[in-house]
């Protein structure tokens, strides 16, 4: 095939019922634009006839139909044959906004990630494009959002299929910590995605093993450790009052590893009162507080956007008044020695 601008490359398995609506979303595109790249792991279902249906009657949409080890390794068969200068990941179910290829090859500039919204249609809330710290650093990447320039790959290398859940949270932390790549952020919508899969709703053991190391080898030692002291003062958390968000899993799991002392809980929508002998509030009631005297430490990793979106539209700023907190992170700062 003739180069093309953009590779969509879209895994496959057992998903008939949702393949339609993504193939329909790629095929209205301009088809001078891309080619699609179907990667099916030899669904039993019709996914696989559906697709054939489609290569049929678009030549620009492709597929490969064999044996894989999960979708991370189908996504890498992509990369492998893709013919595009940027690469996008889309799974079944999702579908891409009408002319976004259109869009955002007017907003090309030769960079290697360009990043812009999507909208997860399970929450109906809109992940916006990652912001760019004074340092930086740009921090919170939506895989959803996201087209590789095709040397990314190059660089940092393909998806780790170690990671069954999380090995393209693996990748974007390479690519965050790697400064000789270029990141445009863009408001441009670019996909609704319907969210509730396995990253979602499952635990990887082996990335929560692996969390620190991948972090300080893409980070840096001293740089997380700057980090969490010049923002945050971590060394000196217990003088403020420390208020958590959150009184699910995640906290639980943290407590057991270090426990600080919280002087009461937040939930967006309580449905208690009293949370290990502490007051659970409405997040209304953080707007009352004193923003200088407060850490809000945000139990809750897969609510983090919508909780910080939240905040920041309230005033709050991240790693000054809030920060994530889970199991990883704490271990993490105890790698680097700061708890």
């Amino acid at each position: 095939m003739d180069k093309v601008l953009f590779t969509i490359i879209l895994p496959t398995y057992n998903c008939e019922e949702y393949i339609i609506r993504t193939l329909d979303s790629i095929v209205e595109q301009d088809k001078r634009l891309y080619e699609c790249i179907v990667v099916d792991g030899l669904s039993k279902d019709n996914t696989l006839g559906i697709v054939k249906e489609y290569s049929n009657k678009y030549s620009n949409v492709k597929y490969i139909a064999e044996k894989d080890e999960g979708v991370y390794d189908a996504m890498n068969k992509g990369i492998r044959v893709a013919a595009g200068e940027y690469l996008y990941f889309i799974g079944a179910g999702d579908t891409l906004y009408l002319d976004i290829l259109k869009n955002l090859k007017d907003e090309i500039n030769n960079e290697d990630l360009i990043c812009g919204m999507s909208y997860h249609v399970g929450r109906k809330f809109y992940f916006m494009p990652p912001k760019k710290r004074e340092d930086g650093i740009y921090l919170l990447f939506n895989h959803q959002a996201i087209f590789y320039k095709r040397k990314v790959f190059d660089i940092v290398g393909d998806y780790d299929s170690k990671y069954k859940i999380y090995a393209d949270n693996v990748l974007n932390k390479k690519i965050i910590g790697n400064y000789k790549l270029t990141i445009k952020s863009t408001n441009i919508k670019i996909a609704k995605y319907l969210g509730n899969g396995i990253s979602e709703s499952e635990s990887d053991a082996s990335i929560k093993n692996d969390f620190a190391k991948i972090v300080i080898d893409s980070f840096g030692r001293e740089y997380l450790k700057s980090l969490y002291i010049k923002k945050i003062n971590i060394n000196k958390i217990n003088s403020k009052k420390i208020i958590a968000w959150g009184t699910g899993g995640e906290y639980e799991k943290s407590s057991k590893i270090k426990e600080f002392d919280i002087n009461y809980f937040i939930e967006s929508n309580p449905k208690k009162n009293i949370y290990k002998d502490k007051v659970v509030k409405h997040r209304k009631e953080l707007l009352k507080e004193n923003k200088e005297n407060i850490l809000i430490l945000v139990y809750s990793v897969v609510y983090y956007q919508e909780i910080r979106a939240w905040l920041e539209e309230n005033g709050f700023a991240e790693f000054k008044n809030f920060i994530l907190m889970n199991d990883d992170i704490i271990n993490l700062l105890k790698e680097i020695n700061l708890l």
